[in-house]
Order: structure tokens, then sequence, then C-alpha cells
């Protein structure tokens, strides 16, 4: 396109923990899939998700934060069983 014209551009992305708990508080069946496929592929440490959820994410929930800590609960009982 433009050779050397995007030096300064740094894409970022990010880690699998933010993707799967960006999906936590709509929890679509599709949003689901997505994240038990992250999970598994990735091969993540669910300690590390419970600990980031209750670190980074829970205080700033909307509705009844039980309905989400039960949510990722479900999750990684999902996650951690046999497929």
């Amino acid at each position: 396109m433009a050779p050397g014209a995007l030096k300064h551009l740094r894409p970022l992305v990010p880690d699998p923990y933010d993707c799967i708990l960006s999906k936590l508080e709509r929890n679509s069946s599709k949003d689901r899939d997505d994240v038990e496929y992250l999970f598994r592929y990735r091969q993540l440490d669910a300690a590390v998700l419970r600990e980031r959820y209750k670190k980074e994410l829970r205080h700033s929930l909307t509705g009844p934060v039980e309905r989400h800590d039960t949510t990722l609960k479900l999750w990684i009982d999902i996650f951690q069983s046999p497929r």
C-alpha cells in the first residue's frame, strides 16, 4: 500500500484472558463456544482466569454480580471437563 508509511503503527491484541472476560457479561451461545475453544486451545489456567475476573472485572459489571460469578464458574466447569 504505502511502504514505510505505517512504521509507527503498533497493533495491539488482547490476551486470551481478556478475550474471555470480555464475553462474560453477554454470555451468548456463540460467546461460550468461542471462549471454550480459546480456553482449551491455549490451555489456559482456570485459577488465573478467576483471579483476573475478581481483580479486573467484577467491580465494574452491571446487573447482579452473583449472576456473573455463576456464569464464570459454569464456564470453568465446562472447560475443565473432558470433551
